[in-house]
């Protein structure tokens, strides 16, 4: 039920996305559908992915119902080894469609904090 749901909030984001762009927006206008463009960019990436790595397991559970055989159990364990890759893939896609995420990992990569409009690197002292 909750895959059936992913793909029905799938295909309202695709129909979404493939809309035109207003015309007559001014910067900020501009600027805020850009960013709602972009995360809805990052939804369906991720939607995607899930529905793809999900849907093998799913079927397989199901046919194993109707038809338990050695191939299938198989292929069953070969889907559950995908959706434990799953949970190496979901990271990386969030992080390579989510700009405010790779800007907050450059700065912990570049080990620099920012306090009171300073930035500090980790092998300073605080005062």
């Amino acid at each position: 039920m909750p895959l059936l749901f992913n793909f029905i909030g799938l295909l309202f984001l695709i129909h979404k996305l493939c809309q035109k762009r207003p015309r007559g927006l001014d910067a900020i206008e501009r600027k805020h559908y850009v960013e709602q463009k972009k995360m809805t960019w990052h939804v369906v990436v991720l939607s995607l992915t899930f529905i793809c790595l999900w849907l093998p397991w799913i079927t397989l559970r199901i046919l194993i119902i109707f038809y338990n055989t050695k191939q299938i159990q198989r292929a069953l364990q070969i889907a559950y080894y995908v959706l434990i890759l799953k949970s190496v893939l979901f990271p990386i896609l969030y992080a390579a469609t989510n700009s405010s995420f790779r800007g907050s990992f450059a700065m912990y990569k570049h080990k620099r904090i920012i306090i009171n409009n300073r930035v500090w690197t980790v092998n300073e002292q605080f005062h």
